[in-house]
């Protein structure tokens, strides 16, 4: 996973918790796939797991500073100690 975030420090990454092969994933639970280049966000039905292979993050927990960061949010209105 360190490949696809370079940018973060080792405390970011610490924070970035990523879900197991097999996982079920929460009905209308947002998620996003670290593999998927345009980081687009994704609403999680019942029926899906997650696949070998991918590095799916779930919103719920990841911090609104982290999750913004990992999407490619760069509005310094929606980061956090930006100065204004």
């Amino acid at each position: 996973m360190q490949s696809l975030l370079n940018d973060y420090s080792e405390n970011d990454l610490q924070r970035v918790p990523v879900l197991k092969s097999g996982t079920r994933l929460e009905q209308g639970a947002t998620y996003i796939n670290l593999k998927d280049p345009a980081r687009k966000e994704f609403t999680g039905m019942a029926h899906d797991s997650v696949d070998e292979g991918d590095y799916l993050v779930p919103k719920s927990e990841v911090g609104y500073d982290l999750w913004n960061r990992l999407i490619g949010v760069e509005i310094p209105d929606r980061l956090p100690n930006t100065p204004r």
